[in-house]
């Protein structure tokens, strides 16, 4: 491995692993769409900054500010959903059957909101936290998956070691089974605890699931990504354990996006079709809306269908006059089959 420009170059690229290797690339060349979405303020709420941005039919759904807000597709506001003076919201599940959301609030609360914001129901989560810290929670078929860490503490060294667990729930949260979080193979020494909270996903040609769980060491994604794409077995479960890969896995695309704090950033992508590969320490240049970089991407869904990425009022005042300074614009991005 050389340093070139501060991007980092392996001598595998040489060998053939990829047909071009980047470190400049255009939202075109992942993306078949971009769906811009002003989010409209009003009975004085302002969305400033958001997050966990999810889609059902019409509506759309993001925390901000600890709190649940509820759009439509247009950007219209449609609610709020929860109050942040009585939750602030770690998280939340979207429930299609029964149209209501399952929300993550102050530590192991559970509270059940209906879309227009009713409180349904609230419980406890049967564990003894802050023993056990829920860090993610995703809906997978009729079940609920959270992933978790455990501490324990061992009385005579006095040192707390902890482990990373997904665990399965029914919809009214009782516990249906437990699975330990490993560090997938990669070919090198990796530890969970150098990584960003771990997130459920699911390989979309397998259903094999799996963690992301972004490395704070960037440059060994694309060392990673060459050794899984010639190990591609390894995209599999270790008896009972599930695995955590630094990149989410898609059907065409492998991502992996992450933030540190608002100027700083880091975008991997590996097109496994064509086998390209893009490192961009200042993202994909957004070539839909000229709106400049984009340097990272959040999922809207477990399979990494498809991704969302905010801009401010000031960064799109030129392809959107019409916004206000503290506007926030929501791009849904449809990546290529």
């Amino acid at each position: 491995m050389t340093l070139v420009g501060g991007t980092f170059f392996y001598e595998a690229f040489l060998s053939n692993n990829f047909s071009t290797y980047s470190i400049k690339g255009a939202l075109s060349d992942i993306a078949d769409e971009v769906v811009a979405v002003p989010l409209k303020h009003t009975q004085g709420y302002k969305i400033k900054n958001a997050r966990h941005v999810r889609q059902l039919g019409n509506s759309l759904f993001l925390v901000s500010n600890d709190a649940l807000y509820r759009f439509s597709i247009e950007g219209e506001f449609l609610g709020r959903v929860t109050d942040p003076d009585v939750i602030k919201v770690g998280g939340y599940i979207i429930d299609s059957s029964f149209r209501q959301l399952i929300v993550l609030g102050n530590q192991d609360d559970i509270h059940y909101y209906s879309f227009d914001g009713e409180l349904l129901e609230t419980k406890k989560l049967k564990s003894d936290l802050p023993h056990q810290r829920v860090q993610t929670a995703s809906m997978y078929g009729e079940n609920i998956w959270t992933t978790e860490e455990r501490l324990s503490l061992d009385t005579d060294t006095q040192t707390v070691t902890s482990e990373y667990v997904a665990v399965k729930y029914d919809k009214s949260f009782n516990q249906i089974e437990s699975r330990s979080i490993r560090s997938a193979d990669l070919g090198r020494e990796q530890d969970l605890s150098l990584s960003f909270h771990p997130e459920l996903a699911i390989h979309p040609d397998t259903g094999q699931l799996y963690v992301y769980s972004p490395s704070f060491n960037p440059e060994n994604l694309l060392r990673d990504t060459l050794y899984l794409h010639k190990n591609r077995s390894r995209i599999a479960a270790i008896g009972n354990a599930i695995l955590s890969y630094p990149i989410r896995m898609g059907r065409r695309f492998w991502i992996s996006s992450y933030n540190t704090d608002e100027q700083k950033g880091g975008l991997f992508c590996y097109d496994t079709k064509r086998r390209n590969c893009w490192q961009l320490a200042n993202g994909l240049e957004d070539n839909f809306y000229n709106t400049g970089e984009v340097t990272a991407f959040q999922p809207m869904d477990i399979y990494n269908n498809n991704y969302y990425y905010f801009k401010s009022g000031n960064e799109v005042k030129k392809a959107f006059p019409e916004a206000t300074s503290d506007s926030l614009i929501l791009f849904i991005v449809k990546v290529k089959a």
